[in-house]
């Protein structure tokens, strides 16, 4: 490692977390998970700081991974992320063209869920937050494959309510995984 004066910077291993426009980002508090680790090497960032997959082995912190179970097409097959504790993260992949992902998500009123998700190069998702009916309460669809995607919601309803992520294949398709974190705050 190397940082002083009049030399190139040397670095490795360090966090940087790719924010979409409208984003938001609290320095106080970082996410846990959904970082790159990346270096600089003689005053040379990596290549195309935000390929691959982001960090998802947050270690103790916060409440895993749910791996997508093919078939979770509709809400009604839906995989189960209502006792994932935050924050959490989902994977999955879109392998087909008309690949549509759900997974069931619980917020409790005054609760805010953020969801980021880190979409590979070979495919373009978009990403739908719901409520149980299927109705469109959020939805983030950035154009491009490898475009990330996110999205935000606070409930403000009494009681708790159920809702879905939907990630959509709009474009490509491919066995790459994409890995979204959701928070509750």
């Amino acid at each position: 490692e190397q940082a002083v004066d009049r030399k190139p910077l040397t670095y490795s291993g360090f966090k940087i977390w790719r924010l979409t426009p409208g984003s938001t980002f609290d320095f106080k508090n970082r996410p846990t998970c959904g970082y790159y680790l990346r270096s600089v090497t003689n005053g040379v960032a990596d290549t195309n700081l935000y390929n691959g997959t982001p960090q998802t082995n947050c270690g103790s912190q916060g409440g895993g991974t749910l791996a997508e179970t093919e078939p979770n097409d509709t809400r009604d097959a839906a995989n189960d992320a209502t006792t994932l504790a935050s924050p959490g993260t989902v994977t999955g992949s879109m392998k087909s063209t008309t690949d549509r992902d759900y997974f069931k998500v619980s917020l409790n009123s005054g609760q805010t869920a953020s969801v980021n998700c880190a979409v590979p190069s070979a495919y373009d998702a978009d990403l739908y937050w719901l409520d149980s009916t299927g109705s469109t309460l959020e939805r983030s669809v950035n154009n491009g494959a490898g475009s990330d995607e996110s999205v935000s919601f606070t409930r403000t309803a009494a009681g708790t309510g159920t809702y879905y992520l939907e990630l959509e294949a709009y474009a490509g398709s491919g066995t790459a995984s994409y890995s979204c974190s959701v928070t509750k705050s």
